[in-house]
């Protein structure tokens, strides 16, 4: 199964709603590159909304972890949410599950980075 990703705007944050399995390959590219052009474009709150997401692997953690840095170094927040059970015992058998910002749904992720963040 593919990874579909679809970006939309809440106020001023961007929201990537992906669906499918975040694996080595055209994957993970895939979000890399939604995620690097975002940033390119000067979005400084990103939330990827992982709540479809059916499987991660390690090459899809790696992709995650690239993204938080790529955020991180541009001055950029990086948060998660909805993440299914198996997402959350990756990360922290990894102990990646205090490096991210975990929430459990997107109105929480977007709260905050908060009130500037929301729709008027």
């Amino acid at each position: 199964m593919d990874l579909t990703i679809a970006n939309r705007q809440v106020g001023d944050i961007a929201v990537v709603d992906l669906d499918g399995r975040i694996v080595l390959g055209k994957e993970c590219n895939g979000l890399r590159d939604c995620v690097s052009s975002l940033l390119a474009g000067g979005k400084q709150k990103i939330v990827l909304n992982v709540g479809k997401v059916q499987f991660i692997d390690s090459a899809g953690v790696g992709t995650l972890v690239s993204c938080l840095r790529s955020a991180q170094s541009r001055g950029a927040a990086l948060r998660l949410c909805n993440p299914p059970q198996q997402i959350r015992s990756v990360l922290k058998i990894t102990k990646l599950d205090s490096v991210f910002g975990m929430f459990d749904d997107e109105s929480q992720a977007l709260e905050s980075f908060g009130t500037a963040g929301r729709a008027k």
